[in-house]
């Protein structure tokens, strides 16, 4: 029997809890001082695993490398299929999908891999993990569906355009879950299963495309079966060609917005490559038989952004303070 594992908070659900409470026992300037400490403490941990690459694939063991290539790590197991690759920095976990089951490992990559859990059915493909809320999303033949890590229930999210080999990636920011249906095309819904679009992207990928949100800049990436990379904004509009890999059979993307790189793997020379992202400076990192990729780059801890929300609820409190004081 498969034993799900310990219930974690996560970091930004841990972070309004701790607002809250804060904020009654000890105002406004009490629970900034607090969650300005825990950002101090909880910020190096969560960049602990930053600035690397990490990739799954076909009888290829789970691995990492730095941005640049550099210190490649391999896991001690190679996955049949590895058909979806999720992290999660704050709990310091990578998740990916194995036929039918998801599995797990730490994000050093050492230790035993664990099963979170098995599905019922189908062997399911693509994986996105939400961590404020320790819930996965995944696809298989019936459409997409979700679950989380503490219980043992399924919720279906969308009946039908079904997935076989595409990507699923979460957009956590504006609660939306994109895929890449068997047909090539890619859809969008809210987390809830309503709202579905099919976005007006032109060409239909492959059934193994891959996905990349960089949410942050509201910009989608994938690639085409011809080896062309692509860019539009999130809800598809705006899209261009970047560029073309001649002879390339690209299987994913993942794009470092912050250094101005794209990063891909091309099943067709089995390497993983990076550029800059108008396809100059094309650089050869390592060779894997990778289908799936991940990045993690430094981003804000979810203390530091609670703490700068409790600045201006401290504000907030000051200038009425100061506005009763001058009333009277």
């Amino acid at each position: 029997m498969n034993q799900d594992p310990q219930v974690r908070l996560g970091p930004r659900a841990l972070a309004r809890s701790l607002a809250c409470f804060s904020s009654w026992t000890l105002g406004a300037r009490g629970a900034l001082a607090v969650l300005t400490f825990l950002a101090l403490v909880a910020g190096p941990v969560q960049r602990a695993h930053a600035d690397k690459l990490y990739f799954a694939g076909a009888l290829w063991p789970i691995g990492r490398a730095n941005l640049d290539g550099t210190e490649l790590q391999l896991s001690d197991f190679s996955p049949y299929y590895a058909s979806g690759l999720a992290l999660d920095p704050a709990g310091g976990r990578a998740y990916w999908v194995e036929a039918y089951s998801v599995y797990s490992m730490k994000l050093d990559l050492t230790g035993t891999k664990q099963v979170v859990f098995t599905f019922r059915t189908n062997p399911s493909t693509g994986l996105a993990f939400d961590a404020a809320t320790s819930r996965f999303y995944w696809g298989d033949d019936f459409g997409i569906w979700s679950r989380s890590l503490s219980s043992p229930f399924l919720q279906r999210v969308v009946r039908g355009h079904p997935v076989y080999g595409g990507d699923v990636e979460l957009d956590s920011v504006h609660g939306k879950l994109y895929w890449v249906e068997t047909s090539g095309y890619v859809n969008r819904v809210n987390l809830d299963g309503t709202g579905l679009e099919t976005l007006p992207l032109t060409g239909l990928l492959g059934n193994y495309a891959g996905l990349y949100l960089d949410t942050m800049q509201g910009k989608l990436y994938w690639a085409d079966p011809a080896g062309t990379i692509f860019r539009a904004n999130l809800d598809g509009s705006n899209q261009e060609p970047l560029f073309q890999i001649d002879g390339g059979i690209i299987s994913d993307v993942a794009v470092d917005s912050a250094h101005g790189k794209i990063y891909w793997t091309d099943a067709h020379t089995s390497r993983v490559m990076r550029a800059n992202l108008d396809g100059s400076d094309r650089e050869d990192l390592f060779a894997s038989y990778a289908t799936r990729l991940a990045i993690l780059v430094p981003e804000p801890s979810s203390f530091v952004l609670a703490a700068l929300g409790l600045i201006g609820l401290a504000a907030s409190g000051w200038r009425k303070r100061r506005s009763g004081s001058n009333s009277a």
